[in-house]
């Protein structure tokens, strides 16, 4: 008694008004009850922009009654907010009325609501990920009783100099298609949400020690955000599914891609690939040319050496081979027979995803004589410089992504210049004269970890290619 005695008999270090206002923060529901502020939240529209890669929010809020009796206000910061529904299991948090500076003894949070601290759950509910749609910041200057004509003149009725007690604003802002929740990546497409805006509303004065807060809010939208459609029914949206006509059950990754077993390549046009799952095992081609007249039958018959030892390579090495003996075209030049190849069917099985390694045995002087593999040219096709070879690979891949009907045009013609400009073979035998002159041919076939045989020279009777280990541009 002696102690609490002496205590009130001590000069006190505050003014009585400081320590009123401590009481105030320490016990938030005397704040609250006191206050007469409103929000009001108008959302005008939600619509889906594949340009901001999100739903683009628009509305206006209007906070009222910014003044309230014997309050000297310091700020007022606005803030629009989308929470949203995790899964169906998912809980709105509760909205907090104030808040303590310091987290009492006993509290699981600083926030409060009726006078009680809030528990972690009622402040982050279950499942739910909060995002910032649009940070309006101060609605009127700050600090407030400040800015519009200091103590005694701030808040005073009939001035024209004097805050504003009611400020409506307009906003814009963006619920992008993807966000972070606990670590990793979530699709907003097809969820709950609810689009709020907060008002964080802090005063005190010059006098305060510690200012108070108080929270304010109105839900302006609960609903869904339009769902984006899923062709396959794998749970990835159309939007960034790279891979739309997934077999029915089968596993896929975040691209929406089947996941193949380990050694397998999704390619359900592989005459090896699985019926159901569509996964194929790699696939090695071995290009002929028998029907070129330039090919005596001594020349022939070593060929067959050639391929039959390519074969058990390929095989030992895991592949799955076919063997194509390609068509070509006669014509008569100058007097000299002239024999091209038909590209289209090389590249009928480049673009195929299992293709992993190729052999090309022939001659390449008919193949390049039409600029068909070496020569390169320039074509305007969205600024990718494209060799000539390299032409029908980009017209193929895109003709077969016109398929998968999720991918934009845009995509489609990305997806098909990126092939075109490197097939990522991992293995490619060129047995033909001048295979390794330049570059060219090695940096289109094969990845960067791959291996390309050719030969700088006239071939005689030469077997074992030159190997060169990646390409010579890694881009």
């Amino acid at each position: 008694m002696k102690r609490i005695t002496k205590l009130f008999e001590r000069k006190p270090c505050l003014p009585f008004r400081h320590f009123f206002l401590i009481i105030l923060i320490m016990f938030p529901g005397f704040v609250n009850s006191a206050l007469a502020i409103s929000v009001s939240l108008s959302i005008t529209s939600v619509e889906k922009s594949e340009e901001k890669k999100g739903y683009v929010v628009k509305g206006e809020v209007t906070a009222s009654d910014l003044n309230p009796k014997g309050q000297i206000v310091v700020s007022d910061i606005m803030t629009i907010f989308a929470d949203i529904k995790i899964d169906s299991g998912s809980v709105y948090q509760e909205l907090p009325e104030g808040m303590y500076i310091r987290q009492p003894a006993g509290c699981e949070s600083t926030y409060t609501k009726g006078k009680k601290c809030m528990t972690l759950k009622e402040e982050r509910g279950v499942g739910i990920s909060r995002g910032v749609v649009a940070g309006l910041g101060h609605i009127r200057l700050s600090p407030v009783w400040r800015a519009y004509g200091g103590l005694g003149n701030w808040d005073k009725k009939g001035s024209d100099k004097a805050a504003p007690t009611t400020v409506t604003k307009e906003f814009e802002g963006v619920i992008p298609f993807t966000r972070h929740y606990e670590g990793k990546q979530i699709q907003t497409e097809g969820k709950q949400v609810r689009i709020r805006a907060t008002l964080q509303h802090r005063w005190g004065g010059p006098y305060a020690a510690w200012p108070a807060f108080s929270f304010h809010h109105d839900i302006g939208f609960e609903g869904v955000l339009e769902p984006t459609k899923d062709m396959d029914k794998d749970g990835v949206p159309d939007r960034i599914d790279k891979c739309c006509t997934t077999p029915k059950g089968n596993t896929v990754d975040k691209n929406g891609c089947t996941i193949c077993p380990e050694g397998k390549i999704f390619d359900p046009e592989s005459r090896f690939a699985n019926k159901k799952t569509g996964c194929s095992p790699k696939v090695a081609v071995i290009f002929t040319t028998f029907n070129d007249p330039h090919i005596g039958r001594a020349e022939a018959w070593s060929t067959v050496d050639g391929i039959s030892r390519m074969r058990k390579r390929y095989e030992k090495e895991g592949y799955k081979v076919i063997w194509v003996d390609l068509e070509g075209k006669t014509s008569t030049s100058n007097g000299k027979l002239f024999w091209t190849v038909d590209i289209k069917t090389i590249v009928k099985y480049l673009v195929n995803p299992s293709t992993k390694a190729i052999a090309y045995f022939g001659h390449g002087g008919q193949v390049s004589k039409k600029g068909l593999i070496w020569d390169k040219y320039e074509s305007s096709l969205d600024g990718h410089r494209v060799a000539a070879f390299t032409m029908p690979v980009y017209v193929e891949m895109y003709t077969r992504l016109g398929k998968n009907s999720c991918l934009s045009e845009k995509e489609r013609k990305k997806k098909s210049a990126t092939k075109a400009d490197n097939i990522g073979l991992e293995d490619a035998y060129i047995f033909t004269c001048h295979s390794l002159d330049d570059n060219n041919l090695r940096d289109f076939l094969i990845s960067d970890t791959g291996t390309y045989w050719g030969d700088e020279n006239t071939l005689w009777d030469l077997w074992e290619l030159r190997s060169v280990k990646g390409r010579s541009t890694k881009k």
